[in-house]
């Protein structure tokens, strides 16, 4: 995904990182009987540390939330992909919460249906820095798809398995995106009350 956007000053460690020193890991780790995995969540953890770091701060409007569907109750008939906020908000998966987040610090969201969809997500909206929900696979593949853009990731839980009711941290959502996110821009998140 080639485009010109504004980089922080980790771009140039975490493109050698990713698509350098990854897949000699991952090349390692299949060697070894390591789980590709326990790989993944060790760069994507590394990718983190590196964009935290950096201490850069977006404003809001030139960040994208991005979401994978599985998040949604599997049952659920409210279709959220092509608006988030067609979430009724019964209760049932963690997609509420997510949206009173993106609501309060008044950052773009959206739910995507796989990798694709989240790369097509972020050509679309041509964000400055994008936090992202997802599983290892996914997550790796789209941050090193989106280098030099910072793709922060969060790691969905899985506790039906894969690609079903998956859930999140939303604490920790809520925490990333508030070292994130530029508050002298005329656009402070807003409070629980409004």
């Amino acid at each position: 995904m080639k485009r010109t956007v504004s980089t922080d000053a980790t771009a140039p460690k975490r493109s050698m990182i990713m698509n350098v020193v990854y897949p000699v890991y991952r090349a390692a780790g299949r060697l070894f009987g390591i789980s590709g995995d326990s790989i993944d969540d060790f760069f994507i953890e590394k990718n983190n540390r590196l964009i935290l770091q950096s201490r850069k701060k977006y404003p809001p409007q030139k960040m994208l939330l991005l979401f994978p569907h599985c998040l949604q109750d599997w049952e659920c008939p409210h279709r959220i992909n092509a608006d988030i906020h067609n979430c009724h908000a019964c209760g049932k998966c963690k997609i509420p919460e997510l949206v009173r987040i993106g609501d309060r610090y008044k950052v773009p969201m959206r739910v995507v249906g796989g990798g694709s969809a989240a790369r097509r997500a972020i050509i679309d909206t041509r964000p400055d820095f994008v936090l992202a929900v997802a599983c290892e696979r996914d997550m790796i593949s789209g941050i090193r798809d989106s280098l030099p853009l910072p793709v922060l990731g969060i790691l969905n839980e899985r506790p039906n398995g894969p690609c079903k009711n998956t859930t999140v941290d939303v604490e920790r959502v809520e925490r990333t995106l508030a070292l994130l996110v530029e508050t002298n821009s005329g656009l402070s998140p807003t409070s629980e009350e409004d």
